[in-house]
């Protein structure tokens, strides 16, 4: 892996790139504990980045993620080559881990993407952000559904994506899962006025009570054990006007 000491004529992300140019994705590796501080900042930097995967420092290995290898097995002009020679072509790569990389520099599609995005960094051909809760319900409050952030994301990925997990795998269904989910948040509950009706001299008086609402469905709410009703705002000046003459009979 990395030598005790980094060579000072090169970029400590060169080197890094450079030192694990023969790994694996899939297997686990020792994160090497040598007491030059620079080189575990420059882990910790990696994982930050998205770069290496490290569960818990403490458990002493990391694993490296499909966009280091992007990198590593490509140098700078391949890189802009590779990258969407139109606004059609895809440009964004999407993992599990809810980070997301665009390959682009367009300021439409980055300003579309930071709709839903929290953005994490940049590097002269890429862009990375990611998605949170608060980034998601602020495209919410826009007017966005998660249908449609889910529709762009797909429409948008790049090629090398799409041709590994097709059209629908290309964003990852645990990220699908998660937009969606955090749409349903804000439909859980719903607001609307009415007014409260409580103390009820006896029980036959509420069941008229209950009775008069529902049949003019201004009803929103009863709960018999309590006695109390909540009438619809709009139905409230009918029902207050039929209470009070049925008061005086």
């Amino acid at each position: 892996m990395l030598a005790p000491s980094i060579p000072t004529n090169i970029s400590k992300a060169s080197y890094f790139a450079k030192a694990v140019d023969d790994t694996r994705m899939e297997i686990p590796y020792s994160i090497p504990n040598y007491p030059h501080k620079i080189v575990n900042e420059f882990f910790m930097h990696m994982r930050e980045l998205g770069f290496i995967y490290i569960r818990k420092r403490k458990d002493g290995y990391f694993y490296l993620t499909p966009i280091l290898s992007m990198l590593r097995n490509t140098g700078s002009i391949a890189v802009h080559q590779s990258l969407p020679s139109s606004k059609q072509d895809g440009y964004l790569v999407a993992e599990s881990n809810y980070r997301i990389y665009a390959y682009t520099n367009d300021h439409l599609q980055l300003a579309i993407l930071n709709t839903f995005t929290e953005s994490e960094g940049a590097f002269p051909d890429m862009v990375m952000a990611i998605l949170t809760r608060n980034s998601v319900r602020r495209a919410f409050d826009l007017g966005i559904t998660a249908g449609q952030i889910v529709a762009f994301m797909r429409s948008n990925s790049h090629p090398i994506a799409v041709d590994k997990f097709g059209t629908t795998g290309c964003v990852p269904q645990t990220v699908v899962d998660q937009i969606n989910l955090w749409e349903v948040e804000r439909s859980r509950f719903t607001h609307s006025p009415g007014a409260l009706y409580s103390n009820f001299a006896t029980r036959n008086e509420f069941l008229g009570a209950m009775t008069y609402a529902k049949e003019n469905n201004i009803l929103k709410w009863s709960s018999p054990q309590n006695r109390q009703l909540i009438i619809d705002s709009e139905g409230h000046q009918a029902f207050k006007h039929w209470w009070a003459t049925s008061k005086k009979h």
